[in-house]
């Protein structure tokens, strides 16, 4: 959890209750782009003749099953690599208008993930919800806290498809307050809810998980990474350093990267659990790293962003950004940018980032900091404010701002191709185009 000085943080339920809504606001300052047309239906016609009508006759046909809707991004960060990249159709860009919201949540710090017509999240007080894409309706909830009113998170779950299961990670099942220990991961069925299986972590963890094959990876308090079989809970292997890992390990190639509390950042083995290699710049890491371009790009709490090779470790470049970094990089292709890492800084900032050189693009202002990390929606990047709360767009490429709501504290949105979701606070919302 971030928690710099925020003080003390109270994990209460929201006000907003679970509702229905179709707004007729507009969130946007430009109405450029795409306009999106409707197909006009196609039209019956009759026509006449003199001849004798042929006898009836009766065929009968298949009907056409429609197409299964297959789309997921099974992790934080979208994919394994923690890119928070997400692809939209072209309309999908501000202005947007809201489709529904969902509230009763406690504090929303993480985003949700995406299976068919299904959003499944976490809140920070350990409940897990699965809720009705289309309609915004609460399917089912389950709570991971031992008791009503203790449970403590502040992770994204992980999705294993193929085995219709999710891995969530807690900080605390008997506490619910900052620093409360006593966690767990925990399968839970994405059909039902149901707990399959669960391994105590009595530190607790607030690493959001990743599935790579029958394997799930993620840290802990007590500085180690732990890799369980998916579908058993068995432990494959530890991996024990030197300082708590908050961050959710990003997987390219063979290799978990993640850094920790006591300043490293590491890349190890995903199926030996050895280290490949390892760098020590100081400070600490929150911030949960992307992997692109053959680089790691990661945020650190001294105020610094880096970029080190992938494949060597090698220190590429690294930008001093004026606050903590909590946030955790978005990096991305943009037309007439470049490969760009976009990242905020507790100093107000949303920095664009060329992510072969470390040079900077751009920078915008919010005007309070920003501790979630950024998402990429079609050419459109978005982040929150922590302590005045609100969420922001700004064009990728240019750094002008395009979409303003006054809701949203942390990780801003995630987005399937035609609509956009928005943590706000203690409410999901759902955003659709305009027009």
């Amino acid at each position: 959890m971030r928690f710099l000085q925020l003080g003390s943080l109270r994990l209460a339920a929201g006000v907003a209750a679970a509702a229905l809504a179709v707004a007729a606001v507009v969130y946007g300052f430009a109405a450029g782009g795409h306009r999106a047309h409707a197909r006009p239906a196609a039209q019956a016609t009759t026509t006449t003749s003199s001849a004798a009508a042929p006898p009836p006759t009766t065929t009968t046909s298949t009907p056409v099953k429609p197409p299964v809707d297959n789309f997921t991004l099974p992790f934080y960060g979208g994919h394994a690599t923690r890119t928070r990249d997400f692809a939209a159709r072209p309309t999908l860009h501000p202005p947007l208008r809201l489709a529904w919201k969902l509230g009763r949540n406690a504090l929303l710090e993480f985003p949700p993930v995406i299976w068919r017509n299904n959003l499944y999240y976490m809140d920070d007080g350990a409940t897990v919800k699965r809720v009705n894409i289309r309609t915004g309706q609460l399917i089912w909830e389950k709570h991971m806290g031992s008791c009503h009113g203790c449970g403590l998170s502040a992770s994204t779950p992980a999705l294993d498809v193929r085995h219709r299961l999710m891995v969530v990670s807690v900080l605390s099942l008997t506490g619910s307050t900052i620093g409360a220990v006593g966690g767990e991961a925990a399968a839970v069925s994405m059909l039902s809810g149901r707990t399959l299986w669960s391994y105590p972590v009595p530190s607790g963890s607030e690493s959001s998980p990743v599935i790579v094959g029958n394997s799930v990876y993620f840290g802990d308090q007590a500085g180690t990474l732990t890799s369980l079989n998916v579908r058993t809970g068995a432990v494959n292997w530890t991996f024990q350093t030197g300082g708590s890992i908050k961050a959710g390990p990003a997987y390219w190639h063979g290799n978990l990267y993640f850094g920790n509390y006591a300043g490293s950042f590491y890349a190890v083995n995903a199926r030996t659990g050895r280290e490949v290699w390892a760098q020590s710049p100081g400070g600490q890491f929150y911030s949960t790293p992307a992997v692109a371009y053959g680089r790691a790009y990661v945020g650190n709490n001294d105020g610094s962003a880096f970029a080190f090779s992938a494949t060597s470790g090698a220190q590429l470049w690294s930008d001093s950004l004026g606050g903590y970094v909590y946030s955790g990089p978005a990096v991305a292709d943009i037309p007439g940018l470049g490969q760009t890492v976009y990242i905020g800084s507790y100093d107000g900032d949303l920095y664009a980032i060329n992510a072969a050189t470390g040079g900077i693009d751009w920078s915008a202002s919010v005007g309070s900091a920003i501790s979630g990390s950024a998402t990429v929606v079609g050419h459109t990047v978005y982040v929150s404010t922590v302590y005045v709360r609100g969420s922001y767009g700004f064009d990728a490429r240019t750094g002008k701002q395009v979409f303003y709501f006054p809701h949203g504290s942390y990780t801003t949105v995630i987005a399937e191709p035609g609509a956009l979701f928005l943590m706000g606070d203690y409410v999901l919302y759902k955003f659709v185009p305009a027009r």
